[in-house]
This record gives C-alpha cells, structure tokens and sequence, in this order.
C-alpha cells in the first residue's frame, strides 16, 4: 500500500512531468505544423523528425523533475511508485492532448484515437508517447 505522502509526490510529479512534456510538444508541434510541413510536404517525415527532439526534452524534463521530488531522506520512490507514475502520466498526458482537441477542434475522444493508431504519423506520435512514460523508471533505474 502507498503512503499518503507518497501519493501526493507520486501526483506532483505526474501532473508536472505531463503538463511539461505537453507543452513542449505542444511547441513542437506548432514549428513542425508551420515551419517543416509546408517544407517538406510529409506528415510522417515531419513527425519522424519532431518526435526525437520532444523525447530528448522529456528526458530531460523527467530528470530534473525526478530531482525534485525524491526525497532520499523520506524515502525514494520504489519500482512500484515509478510503474504507478509511468502509467499516470501516460493517462494524463493522453487526457490533456484529447482536451485541447475537443476544445479547439470538438475531436470525439473516439476519433482522437482512430486517428492517432491508424495514420503512420499518428502511431509514430503515439509510440512516443508511450516512450517519454517510462523515462522516470529508466532514469530511476540506470542513476540511483
């Protein structure tokens, strides 16, 4: 069972690791959407090219976030804590890019996911996704 002090962590961090990753994606986007698309004519070549540059900022985000929120002398965060924020931050992250969807273009969340799982450069996108979620273990891992 968790601790309540730890659950607050574990939501500090994911909420902060996902609005983080979000913005910056977000960003990313934006210059891929108006700057490389209309260059180079290719949706998948364009996110092909996006997506490495959103992971090496997460990595980074995910890092200094992971500085902030353990607390050796509390307690670190366990494997099960770091599966638990992979997981987290994987359902809100994908919570908050469906939101803006609905709010900006009124994507039904179905639509949101067909699009993103039968298009390449949606998979290519979503793969991504699904790889900035497990930075924190990796991180946990390989620099304790």
């Amino acid at each position: 069972m968790f601790r309540i002090s730890s659950v607050l962590r574990i939501l500090q961090f994911v909420f902060s690791y996902a609005v983080l990753v979000y913005l910056l994606g977000f960003l990313f986007g934006v210059i891929r959407n108006v700057m490389i698309l209309p260059i180079l004519k290719s949706n998948v070549l364009s996110t092909v090219l996006e997506v490495p540059l959103v992971l090496t900022g997460s990595w980074y985000i995910s890092r200094r976030l992971l500085m902030v929120f353990r607390d050796p002398k509390i307690i670190d965060f366990s494997s099960k804590e770091l599966l638990l924020i992979s997981i987290l931050s994987f359902a809100f992250f994908m919570w908050i890019e469906w939101l803006v969807a609905k709010s900006l273009f009124n994507v039904k969340w179905e639509d949101y996911i067909h699009r993103m799982l039968k298009t390449k450069a949606g998979f290519i996108g979503f793969a991504g996704q699904v790889i900035f979620t497990i930075f924190p273990y990796l991180q946990s891992k390989w620099f304790s």
